[in-house]
């Protein structure tokens, strides 16, 4: 074998050559292989994606995707507007409030888009299309448009200190914000006190620009951070407030007077304080409710499913019963103002009514026959002298809970 490979070395080293050349060919043809079948399946994968894509009405063109966007703007819009619709009492005060800043707003996107034509570079042109975009909607579109700019913008803001884990008192935060977006002082100043003219209209605690603050803040979807002193105080407050102004509307309460939170003998916990904020909230306009329509009296009432409610989702759900006595118009009304409240970003819902006839009728006095026989005389035979009736009504309170996300 030796001799063979000296007597025929050239063959051999050509042999060797051509088969480690071969191995060489077959590694590359497998792998080459390898990747056509795996950029086969990719082909088959587009294929299928383009067909689905294709089977889309409309079809996802440029124009289609930039209509979707538009749509969903517009379906955040309408979320936005029902969301504000369950017990959001800061609808309309943070609605003016936001909408103080227009002005700014819109005056600093067309100095920017003014800038940026300046420029003239081809990077920025989907930048200025965005910006025309938002022009068109804050000067042709309505109020919401604008107050979803204005909290996008804030959500912003939020996220940014979030990550970096500042720690900021509460004044300090919408300060920030305020500086973060150029607003001059006086712009805010006037904001506050427009916040706080729509505000005082839902509440009947007497507000101050030195607590507006807070309010605005808890619009913004910050939690209220009332102390245990300062809440006792709101409660004690808004419970005078109330039977100041069912006394005013002649309405008599069995007992003298309302006692809303018997269970706080002394200071709330800090863990019932956001509750009672909320229960504040609600009998303020159960009862203004209550007084406008003249209802006669109130017997009794009740927190069925306790201070804290029912939470469902995003729900909070407060139950309560009330026992009155009143006419049947004064009643008819009540309900009816109850069943409008979502007018006022309030929701109603009356569970059971319950009514019973009033037996508390007054003497008649007896029938005298006028002594002038040309005078027609109409006896009536009467039942009863009024048309009181007692009513058991049980209603939910309805709330969105919005958070800051």
């Amino acid at each position: 074998m030796k001799n063979f490979i000296k007597q025929n070395l050239n063959l051999f080293i050509l042999t060797c050559a051509t088969l480690c050349i071969f191995l060489g060919m077959l590694y590359l043809i497998i792998g080459v292989d390898s990747e056509m079948a795996e950029a086969n399946m990719r082909i088959d994968e587009f294929k299928e994606k383009i067909e689905r894509l294709n089977a889309y009405k409309p079809y996802p063109s440029g124009r289609n995707i930039e209509m979707i966007k538009d749509d969903i703007d517009i379906v955040q819009a309408k979320i936005f507007q029902l969301e504000n619709v369950f017990g959001n009492i800061y609808a309309k005060p943070l609605s003016a409030f936001i909408q103080q800043f227009k002005q700014h707003d819109t005056q600093a996107l067309k100095d920017k888009l003014v800038t940026l034509e300046k420029e003239n570079i081809p990077a920025n042109k989907k930048i200025i299309n965005k910006i025309n975009k938002q022009l068109e909607n804050l000067t042709v579109g309505n109020d919401t448009d604008f107050e979803i700019y204005f909290l996008k913008k804030w959500k912003t803001y939020i996220e940014n200190k979030r990550k970096q884990k500042e720690q900021i008192s509460l004044k300090e935060l919408l300060n920030g914000f305020i500086e973060s977006q150029k607003y001059d002082a006086k712009t805010f100043q006037s904001a506050k006190n427009v916040f706080m003219t729509e505000m005082q209209k839902q509440t009947l605690e007497p507000l101050s620009i030195k607590i507006i603050d807070d309010y605005i803040l808890n619009a913004l979807g910050v939690p209220l951070y009332f102390s245990r002193v300062k809440v006792k105080t709101m409660v004690v407050t808004v419970q005078d407030e109330i039977n100041k102004l069912l006394a005013a509307n002649n309405v008599t309460i069995i007992g003298n007077q309302l006692i809303f939170f018997s269970e706080i003998t002394t200071v709330p916990t800090d863990e019932q304080i956001p509750y009672i904020i909320n229960y504040c909230r609600f009998l303020e306009d159960f009862y203004k409710r209550l007084a406008k329509a003249k209802i006669d009296s109130v017997i009794s009432y009740n927190k069925i499913n306790g201070l804290k409610g029912t939470e469902d989702s995003n729900f909070l759900i407060f139950s309560y019963q009330i026992n009155v006595v009143a006419s049947q118009e004064s009643l008819r009304t009540f309900l009816n103002s109850l069943q409008e409240a979502y007018k006022d970003n309030r929701i109603y819902v009356v569970k059971s009514l319950i009514l019973s006839a009033d037996n508390s009728l007054t003497t008649l006095s007896p029938y005298i026959p006028s002594k002038n026989p040309k005078q027609l005389q109409q006896i009536k035979i009467l039942l009863g002298t009024s048309d009181m009736i007692k009513a058991s009504i049980t209603v939910n309170y309805i709330m969105f809970k919005k958070k800051l996300e």
